[in-house]
């Protein structure tokens, strides 16, 4: 197909098979891997497609049915019903070339089937492989990961084989990880916790690593018992859901060992429910950001529970961490809280074509804000306290409220409109949307919700809506949005 040392080919699927695959063999080719949300809608994959300059893309048919296939030729590019799968001209992906589709065995105009194109690979010379090979750089991008932009857009995060490997190489430290192990994979690929955490650990060590599709707390569990598998990671939203599974079924997992969660805030006494109920001695809890590939910190295999359950580890390595007081810019004496800020191995050199952006995030001298609040206790452990960053998590997915608040201002009878977080048990946050209205006009919560639905994925949607009068404001007449999150919390 053409892809050449450092092309960027997009993945746009749900965890399967052929996501794995294809992410070491796009490495292998020395290619760019580009993940993409295949729960966004055509507006978001539009600008993750046309902003990465990907000339290829892997895509499954849809994650219900074929809503992605439906989406791609009915509001991407029309045009594909009527073109030859090789070497493409797309109006609003120009230097998108080639599109293959990974499941389903129906033939789609204008794309390469998976076995087309694993037929094509068996052609490819050993020695053109290896000579490939011998051209990529450590520093070389191997992944770009999305991560929710500050306008509503994504960011794309470049990651190069240092960075990932370097993280990987300190996950498997932390887990104790051997190629005995069995790694039942459920995060999300098209994160860097599915994609970095869980499979790039997996592959470096020689692991067994089974795919869930979706999260179905029951049939993971069902799986983990056939296999045996030894590794089971996820956001805290899943582990809930394991364990309410586990609570009420008949499950028996004495293989499991270690995992991390990840992701979100770890509900009070969560990790130790696991510990006890579920067996896992090992499980570990981590800290991190697409921009630092993920992990940051993270718990060792042998903390106690107590570690594990109120802080998020110690520095994983090759980095270096420092805790910056906001105010002043200077470097806060131990024990004290300060802004979490990181360099090293695992960190990006800087947001994709936005020199920008960078700036705002990484300084001067080379220190990745993290825009997360902590203090290292006496044992050396990170504790986080809060956020500078105006950013939601919802069951580990992150939520800029500028994305909401765009589209909601569009609705004729709004106002204006701020979104922010509000504490949920089992996702962590939710999203709450505080409404003004314009005089005269009327409008309901679901009527909102309704409004939002065709507009973004389904967690961004506001779960819940509050209508208002004036927004608490600042002495400067800046909206307070840490009054409106104790606002929301005390009404729920």
């Amino acid at each position: 197909m053409g892809v050449k040392k450092g092309d960027k080919v997009a993945i746009w699927a749900v965890n399967c098979t052929e996501w794995v695959i294809s992410q070491i063999g796009i490495s292998r080719a020395g290619a760019v891997m580009v993940t993409v949300n295949p729960h966004e809608k055509a507006q978001i994959i539009k600008h993750m497609i046309e902003y990465s300059d990907t000339v290829a893309m892997i895509m499954r048919e849809g994650v219900h049915g074929t809503e992605n296939i439906d989406m791609l030729y009915n509001e991407l590019s029309p045009e594909l019903k009527s073109l030859k799968k090789d070497n493409l001209n797309l109006e609003k992906f120009p230097k998108l070339k080639n599109i293959i589709i990974a499941s389903g065995s129906k033939p789609y105009d204008g794309l390469y089937s998976w076995d087309e194109t694993i037929e094509m690979g068996s052609k490819c010379a050993d020695d053109d492989l290896n000579s490939r090979s011998k051209e990529i750089a450590w520093d070389d991008a191997v992944h770009m990961i999305f991560t929710s932009g500050t306008t509503g857009l994504p960011k794309g995060v470049p990651l190069s084989h240092k960075n990932v490997i370097s993280d990987a190489m300190g996950m498997t430290e932390k887990m104790a990880i051997t190629s005995k192990d069995i790694i039942c994979l459920q995060p999300p690929l098209f994160h860097t916790f599915g994609c970095i955490a869980c499979v790039l650990v997996g592959y470096l060590n020689g692991c067994t690593i089974l795919v869930m599709e979706k999260f179905v707390a029951e049939a993971t569990l069902k799986m983990i018992e056939k296999e045996k598998c030894t590794v089971l990671s996820g956001v805290p939203t899943m582990f809930l859901g394991f364990l309410k599974a586990y609570e009420s079924g008949n499950f028996n997992t004495p293989s499991l060992r270690t995992g991390i969660i990840a992701g979100a805030s770890s509900p009070k006494g969560l990790i130790e429910s696991l510990v006890t109920k579920m067996k896992m001695s090992e499980l570990i809890q981590a800290y991190g950001l697409t921009e630092t590939s993920p992990c940051i910190t993270a718990s060792s295999y042998n903390d106690s529970v107590e570690q594990k359950e109120n802080t998020v580890g110690r520095l994983i390595p090759n980095l270096e961490l420092t805790l910056i007081d906001d105010e002043t810019g200077l470097e806060v004496e131990h024990g004290k809280v300060g802004e979490i800020c990181v360099k090293g191995d695992n960190v990006m050199k800087g947001y994709y074509n936005m020199p920008e952006e960078t700036a705002k995030t990484i300084d001067k001298n080379g220190w990745l804000h993290t825009g997360d609040v902590g203090y290292i206790r006496e044992d050396g452990c990170l504790a986080l306290t809060s956020r500078i960053k105006d950013i939601i998590i919802r069951g580990g997915e992150n939520i800029y409220p500028a994305e909401i608040e765009n589209i909601i201002i569009d609705h004729e009878a709004v106002e204006d409109i701020y979104a922010v977080g509000v504490p949920d048990h089992v996702k962590g946050e939710e999203v709450m949307a505080f409404i003004k209205l314009k005089p005269g006009k009327a409008l309901t919560e679901e009527e909102v919700r309704t409004f939002c639905k065709d507009k973004m994925a389904s967690h961004k949607v506001p779960k819940y809506v509050r209508f208002t009068e004036e927004f608490p404001l600042s002495s400067t007449g800046k909206v307070l949005k840490r009054e409106l999150r104790e606002i929301g919390a005390k009404m729920l």
